[in-house]
């Protein structure tokens, strides 16, 4: 069976700065602690924390690297060398180098030539990378995928991180403010705000520049507790770059995805509608829940209270299958909630267990091709919910009531990971046939 190898204690990747806390392949996934409700298959998992460990003879020795937001290139002389290490241990044994990412999407960028060249040298090495869904791809990125000892498998990893960091860890602070019960006094327009929806966004990514457009010049805004925090105003530019407490990197970030989506979304919409996401992203931003853009968007209860539906803005617009806390945070508060941004993150929540309230509402949109028809989908059912009569709405949302309580079961219980686990192992399996 599977023998998880790292050769530096717990880590394949010594001294790398990871984005967060660094959990080992089998402590996020909880492997252990739901052993034995796996099939028998996969109930002798075994871990070795050094390369002197012996392998039994039918061990697939799986060497796992979690780079999470680092850059890949800046790990890639580690990941060839583990590479030469995992072929000259117990040479007769099946080999995976497993390359994921547990807080981001698995991406492809202007480093793809690296992996790939990389990838190319070790063909007796079957590889492995995952991470929660990808973004779009490169050419280079296809020819890594096309290559025979490449399996790309999807896993909604950041589902584990959260899960575990909040069920397990009993981290307070992490991914959201359950902690924060009272309104903050400083926002009194909240009283007062509409609540039919609710909508917030932190980064200005493409969808969300797409969005932002939509609500504002339309009577869903009317609906919806809402609040964006960009601006590309003069006045709020100014306040950013000079506000000592957010800080040149996270200013000079935030001002280059601004006008690096205006940039993608040229290509991605037409001229009518660019210019009035030009004119709406000028306009001043909405603050609700976040103070500034040095607040990280951990929304709190109350910001979920007496609404009906969270329109969540997915972590990405392109891609494939990335979910994220996002959509798990109407769960845990108990709300139905619509996402929109890249395909497959419906389908991917399916696959493990959860409901997305296909029977509530039309949700074909989700997997639209171009990015506009999936940001302008979403609207035009949130228009289609807000027109509903009062007791319209009320059969729609008593509809939803059962998935609400089966998110929040299958999500706190952590369910999910049982389903998720099996499905990834069994892709791992079949990789290496």
């Amino acid at each position: 069976m599977f023998r998880f190898i790292y050769k530096y204690n717990h880590t394949n990747t010594p001294d790398i700065p990871l984005a967060q806390e660094n959990y080992s392949f089998e402590e996020i996934t909880q492997l252990f602690e739901w052993r034995d409700h796996y099939s028998p298959e996969f109930q002798n998992l075994k871990v070795s924390h050094s390369m002197q460990e012996p392998a039994d003879p039918d061990d697939v020795c799986v060497f796992p690297i979690d780079f999470q937001s680092t850059p890949i290139d800046s790990i890639m002389y580690l990941v060839e060398k583990i590479c030469g290490d995992a072929e000259t241990y117990y040479p007769n044994n099946k080999k995976i180098v497993l390359l994921y990412t547990t807080t981001e999407p698995f991406y492809f960028r202007q480093e793809d030539h690296i992996i790939l060249k990389v990838l190319q040298k070790f063909k007796n090495i079957n590889f492995i990378l995952s991470g929660s869904g990808h973004t779009h791809m490169t050419t280079t990125g296809e020819k890594i995928l096309n290559m025979p000892n490449v399996t790309f498998i999807p896993k909604l990893w950041y589902f584990d991180r959260v899960h575990l960091n909040k069920n397990i860890k009993n981290h307070a602070g992490y991914h959201f403010l359950n902690e924060e019960k009272d309104i903050p006094k400083d926002i009194p327009e909240y009283i007062t705000c509409p609540n039919k929806f609710l909508l917030t966004m932190r980064n200005p990514r493409p969808h969300r520049l797409i969005m932002s457009s939509l609500v504002e010049n339309n009577e869903t805004l009317n609906a919806t507790r809402y609040s964006r925090n960009w601006s590309a105003n003069g006045l709020y530019m100014q306040d950013m770059l000079q506000d000592k407490e957010i800080g040149i990197q996270e200013s000079t970030y935030q001002t280059y995805l601004m006008f690096h989506s205006l940039d993608v979304l040229r290509k991605e919409v037409n001229e009518k509608q660019y210019r009035t996401i030009i004119d709406t992203t000028f306009d001043y931003s909405h603050v609700l829940d976040m103070d500034s853009i040095a607040d990280r968007g951990r929304p709190a209860p109350w910001l979920y209270d007496n609404i009906n539906i969270v329109i969540v803005a997915g972590g990405e617009g392109q891609g494939y299958g990335y979910a994220d806390e996002k959509q798990m945070i109407p769960m845990y508060y108990k709300k139905p909630f619509i996402s929109f941004g890249c395909k497959g993150m419906n389908e991917e929540m399916e696959k493990i267990g959860f409901s997305v309230f296909r029977d509530c509402w039309d949700l074909s949109w989700s997997n639209a091709d171009t990015l506009w028809e999936r940001v302008n989908g979403c609207h035009e059912l949130m228009k289609e919910l807000q027109a509903l009569a009062l007791d319209d709405m009320v059969a729609v949302l008593d509809k939803t009531s059962e998935q609400v309580n089966h998110n929040y079961y299958h999500v706190t219980k952590g369910i999910f990971r049982l389903e998720s686990n099996e499905q990834f192992m069994r892709s791992m399996i079949n990789a290496c046939r």
